[in-house]
């Protein structure tokens, strides 16, 4: 995927640049185009090579001075964005690329792009430069520790050759003019800060937009934190997003945790202190060609230093994510290091801590992989005295994967896994724990959230996988009627009030809650905060609060956003007295809350808001209107056949009273939905607008009988007619109508 950008002349002047030459030829040149992939990933020889940071570029430009009767000569050709520029000022540009692999690149993009006074020079053709002199001026792109005397020679008189001089991140540019056949003048044009910007090395893998990069580089500013930190908060990438990043950026390697137990020499980790090692976040890893490999989670550590420190003439460093970090220490620990390590913790029930290594990190990302690639939203480790099964569930249904084969040591080292990549307290056992930690699979990041239970078998564990750059869908996506997708956007209008969704688990709720958010921030002029633990989706133009239990619990966070000025909220889930109080609270404080509760059907919505404590009149003066819905299986479009009517059904939903036009159909099982029959869900609704009649209703001591009255005179369609419309028209199967609530 090739990642938005934006090189407009807005965004060049906000980086420094103001050569009005300089901002035309950059505006021209589609940067975007020269990333690794360049839009087609399986085309790129160019993994690794990152584009100078514009800000350089354009100083070199500027010192280079060149116009349009200019031949230009470059050394060091990289990417070809340079050259591109540098084709849009002067007449002729040759350049010249030593790896025949990137030059081959680079020459297809620039022949592509249609820079055609371009010449890369490479292989056999170098030496043509050469034959090309003299020129009017000569840019080398790469670090050198002086000026090439006989590049300069090939310059004409008058001619300029710029270069940055000196090595890693703190150069100096440096300009030599041609004064005469053997007269030449160097001047010190100035400090040259040649490390890429993190947000660019992000923009240029594509995990992240330009524009969010700016957001977060926004709020790093406002709370006083680094972009990596705001990137991570806001869930714009994955840590190892930003580790492969910030490893690029500081021309490291990038380590994860199954090379350092892979690799790492126990004798070598021995010899420091456990004390020294913890405070520089270091682990020492092996000896290779005479130096000591080591790992660390800050790219700021000067090696030098922690060389002479340790003792060492030189120490090579590399970088782990911190989560990484964490796992290593945790097999390192256990001494289950090496090529296939091996579990010493026999059981659950012993008070030994299970051991984890590199073989158990890839079986585990092997699972979820498998999982994501099966359409499941969990993954379940169900334990028994002897052995353990493990399912999948898809579409909201268990499905066992008798294929995954998994001992109990096994899940004691998984468990140990995840406690330690969920930051969990990895020596309690006899509690439930909840943790979540990002992972990326075939380039999309996902929230993996897991939860420990101890049961009468040991310790076990379930695991939901929750995509982070998920598309959102448009209200009009969602499954819902015309006439309750109408009501709704309708209702988003509203200045104020409480617009509930309700729903059992698993049931859809928030992802109508954010087709909401996304309709409403179509219009920019209102203020969107979401406050959610954790977050379900990541969505353009809504701030999302990020949640501590301890620190910034949910009621916190939503008195932070109404005193923050929010126009509208999105509450996750009421579920206490306390939230339930702060949405009418905030509701009243004239702000729009979206908010989803635990229940069966609308008529449960309202009646939750009563148990929770909030009056009678707050609940009819505030609440707009209530949608209640659940998932419910698809049957599978490619295998779809009309059946018989199932009787038990049939009865249990009917009884003496079927339908004369009932009719229905099942999946008769095919590869798309794996012999199921179903493929996909879709949600059934009742849409309940609290009008005057409901408000009437609501305030003469509610019950649920008298609710439902007044929803019908209302207009509400119940849940069950639209799942019997569902069923007639072969949308889902009969058998769903079991568990579709009734109101007679």
């Amino acid at each position: 995927m090739a990642p938005k950008t934006q090189t407009g002349t807005d965004w060049l002047e906000r980086r420094g640049i103001t050569h009005p030459a300089i901002l035309s030829a950059m505006r021209a040149v589609p940067r975007d185009k020269f990333y690794e992939d360049g839009g087609d990933p399986s085309s790129s020889k160019l993994d690794g090579v990152t584009i100078t940071p514009v800000e350089v570029v354009a100083k070199m430009l500027e010192a280079l001075d060149v116009n349009d009767e200019s031949t230009v000569l470059q050394v060091g050709t990289g990417s070809g964005y340079t050259a591109a520029i540098l084709s849009k000022l002067a007449q002729a540009v040759f350049t010249v690329e030593r790896d025949t692999d990137v030059a081959k690149e680079a020459q297809r993009r620039l022949g592509g792009l249609g820079f055609k006074n371009v010449q890369v020079l490479y292989g056999p053709n170098l030496k043509q430069y050469a034959a090309n002199a003299p020129y009017d001026a000569i840019l080398v792109s790469a670090g050198m520790a002086r000026l090439p005397q006989r590049l300069a020679k090939r310059l004409s008189v008058g001619g300029v050759l710029v270069a940055p001089i000196g090595q890693g991140r703190h150069q100096q540019l440096v300009r030599m003019k041609r004064t005469g056949e053997d007269s030449f003048r160097e001047e010190i044009v100035g400090d040259l800060r040649v490390a890429p910007l993190l947000g660019d090395i992000l923009v240029e893998m594509g995990v992240v937009d330009r524009e969010d990069v700016e957001m977060a580089a926004l709020e790093a500013d406002v709370k006083g934190k680094r972009l990596g930190e705001a990137l991570l908060d806001g869930q714009y990438v994955a840590e190892s997003d930003i580790y492969q990043a910030l490893a690029r950026q500081n021309e490291m390697k990038l380590f994860s945790a199954q090379d350092v137990l892979r690799e790492i020499d126990l004798q070598k980790l021995k010899r420091y202190p456990k004390a020294f090692l913890a405070h520089n976040r270091l682990i020492p890893v092996h000896d290779r060609d005479g130096m000591l490999h080591a790992v660390t989670t800050d790219p700021r550590t000067d090696a030098g230093e922690l060389a002479y420190a340790m003792g060492l003439h030189a120490l090579d460093l590399h970088l782990i994510t911190p989560t990484d970090y964490g796992i290593a220490l945790a097999g390192i620990d256990r001494g289950d290091v090496g090529e296939s390590p091996t579990a010493t913790g026999e059981s659950d029930r012993s008070t030994e801590t299970p051991a984890f290594g590199a073989e158990t990190i890839a079986f585990f990302e092997g699972t979820i992989s498998q999982a994501i690639a099966s359409r499941a939203s969990d993954i379940h480790f169900e334990r028994h005295e002897n052995d353990v099964e493990v399912f999948f569930r898809v579409d909201g249904e268990l499905r066992e994967r008798t294929h995954i084969k998994v001992t109990t040591e096994r899940v004691n080292e998984i468990i140990e896994l995840v406690k330690v990549s969920g930051r969990l307290d990895r020596k309690e056992r006899k509690r439930p724990q909840t943790g979540h930690f990002q992972r990326r699979f075939s380039n999309r990041v996902y929230d993996i959230q897991a939860r420990t239970v101890p049961t009468v078998f040991g310790e076990t564990v379930s695991i939901r996988i929750l995509p982070q750059d998920a598309q959102v869908l448009g209200i009009d996506e969602l499954g819902f009627t015309t006439d309750t997708a109408e009501a709704l956007k309708g209702d988003l209008e509203c200045r104020s009030g409480l617009v509930l969704v309700v729903g059992p688990a698993s049931s859809g709720k928030s992802t109508t809650l954010y087709s909401a958010l996304q309709h409403i921030t179509q219009d920019r002029s209102r203020k969107v905060v979401a406050v959610e633990d954790p977050v379900t989706y990541s969505v353009r133009g809504v701030h999302q609060y990020r949640i501590d239990r301890h620190s910034f619990p949910v009621p916190a966070a939503i008195e932070t956003a109404v005193t923050s000025d929010a126009d509208v909220l999105l509450i996750g889930d009421i579920s206490s007295e306390e939230i339930a109080q702060q949405a009418i609270r905030a509701s009243r404080a004239g702000r729009l809350v979206l908010a989803s509760i635990t229940g069966g059907s609308a008529v449960d919505g309202l009646l939750r808001l009563l148990e929770f404590g909030i009056s009678p009149h707050a609940v009819s003066t505030e609440v707009v209107s209530v949608i209640a819905q659940r998932l419910v299986k698809r049957v599978c479009t490619e295998c779809r056949e009309r059946t018989e009517l199932d009787k038990e059904v049939v009865k249990l939903v009917f009884g003496d009273q079927t339908p004369q036009d009932l009719i229905a159909f099942a999946g008769i099982g095919c590869s798309r939905c794996e012999r199921h029959g179903t493929h996909g869900r879709i949600p059934v609704t009742e849409y309940l607008p609290v009008d005057s009649s409901v408000q009437i209703a609501i305030g003469a001591h509610p019950s649920a009988e008298g609710l439902r009255a007044a929803s019908v005179n209302a207009g509400t369609t119940a849940m069950l007619d639209t799942a019997v419309r569902f069923v007639k028209g072969g949308i889902i199967p009969q058998d769903e109508l079991r568990w579709i609530p009734s109101w007679t």
